[in-house]
């Protein structure tokens, strides 16, 4: 199938989502509060819109240089970016070699806004000596369901819903009780929101 089709057929699929919320009268109250047919029905439509195929892999423990700030996640991000980004550049840690990670903690339909906990990090490569709010954590090695996120950072949300509404449901896979993380494929100060790309990796079970 070409690229110009599949993207049709998304845009189709997008148009039928919310031309099922309006029809419903659901387009003031979120979605997770619907009744459960009609949250059913969206759900069908957004796997089609949403690819739930994730890579499974083995990934090694990393040791990171981060930063955590609490709150709304699109501020604490880029409070905690902002903040990490001053320690890697004063101990001169920034190469091609280092990966951007992100450890969101909090689920944000079941924590108050205010205590939403998220980690920049940078994976290491030598020892450091942390200074004022960096800091130095071990991210757990193990077996991860990886999914691919393309778009902006803001739609992150939906496809996590997806993961857990209808990816984990189905799957049959059991969560560890780690965190989970996303590694950052493009410098968005560089790239179109609509062309990031995003890796989610979600701890599993062996």
């Amino acid at each position: 199938m070409s690229r110009e089709v599949t993207v049709k057929d998304h845009v189709e699929r997008l148009n039928r989502v919310l031309a099922y919320i309006e029809a419903n009268n659901m387009s003031g109250a979120p979605v997770w509060n619907a009744p459960r047919p009609q949250r059913l029905v969206l759900a069908a439509i957004l796997k089609e819109v949403i690819p739930m195929n994730p890579e499974f892999r083995d990934m090694p423990e990393r040791q990171v240089l981060y930063v955590r700030k609490t709150g709304e996640y699109s501020k604490a991000a880029g409070a905690a970016w902002e903040a990490l980004m001053k320690a890697v550049w004063s101990k001169f840690l920034f190469n091609r070699r280092v990966e951007c990670i992100g450890i969101p903690h909090d689920n944000p339909n079941v924590t108050p806004e205010e205590n939403l906990r998220y980690d920049a990090c940078v994976d290491l490569h030598k020892a450091v000596k942390p200074k004022g709010d960096a800091g130095v954590q071990a991210i757990a090695g193990g077996k991860y369901a990886v999914f691919l996120h393309a778009g902006p950072y803001e739609k992150l949300g939906e496809t996590y819903n997806a993961i857990f509404s209808q990816w984990l449901p189905s799957s049959g896979a059991k969560l560890r009780d780690v965190p989970g993380y996303e590694i950052y494929l493009n410098n968005p100060k560089r790239t179109k929101p609509e062309n990031l790309k995003t890796e989610i990796c979600v701890p599993v079970a062996s």
